[in-house]
């Protein structure tokens, strides 16, 4: 049961931290500094009711979703793409983001 008072199955925790990935490589391969991906991964998690641990290089990102316990569930890895600065990426994900936890989405 996440802090939402969900429980989520381990698909759902799969396919949440493939969303969380994909959105903080995205990140880093459009100019993103470290400090901005940490904390627009951070603000999607928590709008589903989950917590995570992060640790972010140049290269790759990996992501450790957490359970209510703060005890691991499972660790995902992804290597990040080339980089090319792109702000109107950086600016979408973020106002995507926002909207993510002020309508309330869901990760279907």
């Amino acid at each position: 049961m996440n802090e939402l008072g969900y429980t989520a199955t381990p698909t759902e925790m799969k396919e949440l931290a493939d969303v969380l990935l994909r959105v903080g490589t995205m990140l880093m391969s459009a100019g993103a500094n470290t400090g901005r991906v940490r904390t627009t991964v951070s603000r999607i998690s928590e709008a589903f009711g989950h917590k995570v641990e992060q640790n972010i290089s140049q290269r790759s990102i990996m992501l450790t979703m957490l359970d209510v316990n703060d005890s691991s569930i499972f660790t995902a890895i992804r290597v990040t793409p080339l980089h090319i600065v792109n702000f109107k990426t950086i600016s979408g994900i973020s106002k995507m983001s926002w909207s993510l936890v002020a309508d309330q989405w869901t990760i279907s």
